[in-house]
């Protein structure tokens, strides 16, 4: 999947009081749920979706409070860690920069 040369524009009091990072809103990511089952238990299914089939994004740029959503469902990170590339402390799994060099103004 490639996600490349989009403008993504948030503004909150647009959407209304409920637009919180609470209720997950302003999100873009590349996530999925744990595993349970044999052999895609645990960590996996994750690393497999969000490093390892060539989900690229790039050249995108982000206006308003976006947040990031990355490696597993609920692991919120920033835009730094974003576009740098960030080791994850459950699984110790190294995680790929997205959006290297791109423009972000919260």
């Amino acid at each position: 999947m490639t996600v490349s040369g989009n403008v993504f524009n948030l503004t909150p009091s647009a959407i209304g009081a409920a637009c919180t990072l609470a209720n997950k809103c302003g999100f873009v990511g590349v996530f999925s749920e744990y595993g349970s089952a044999k052999p895609y238990a645990a960590w996996p299914v994750p690393l497999n979706i969000a490093d390892h089939q060539d989900n690229v994004f790039s050249g995108n740029t982000y206006n308003g409070p976006w947040n990031f959503d990355s490696f597993a469902l609920g692991n919120v990170v920033s835009w730094s860690q974003w576009t740098s590339g960030y080791k994850d402390s459950g699984s110790n799994d190294t995680i790929t920069a997205q959006d290297a060099g791109r423009t972000y103004s919260a």
